[in-house]
């Protein structure tokens, strides 16, 4: 199910190479990656989650609220990140001139459906 849900982010958001669902220790549960992307996708998994948590613990001290999105623009890539639950988000990495616009809506639309299959 989740594997199916990060292939339909990966062929929907034009310039999208990869979606992934994982857990804030770092461990992903599905990753889909574009067949253009070389190498490995861990490192990036792996800091994209270190980067989720430290910004969800900076707006708990600062009484900010619960962080929605989270997205950081680099030369080279564009990352988007969305909470699922207090375990898990949804994340896209993008080529600098990806569709943002339509990541951003893709992952807040499946948000809701991929909380209530973490529930079950």
């Amino acid at each position: 199910m989740f594997l199916a849900t990060l292939n339909e982010i990966l062929e929907s958001v034009d310039g999208c190479l990869m979606a992934t669902i994982l857990g804030y220790d770092g461990i992903d549960l599905a990753r889909a990656v574009a067949p253009s992307v070389v190498g490995q996708t861990d490192h990036l998994v792996v800091e994209t989650a270190a980067l989720m948590k430290r910004m969800s613990r900076v707006a708990k001290q600062l009484q900010m609220g619960a962080v929605k999105e989270l997205s950081l623009e680099a030369e080279e890539l564009l990352l988007v990140l969305r909470p699922i639950d207090e375990t898990y988000v949804l994340a896209v990495a993008l080529k600098p001139d990806g569709n943002l616009g339509m990541a951003r809506y893709q992952l807040a639309a499946k948000v809701p459906d991929l909380r209530r299959s973490l529930a079950v």
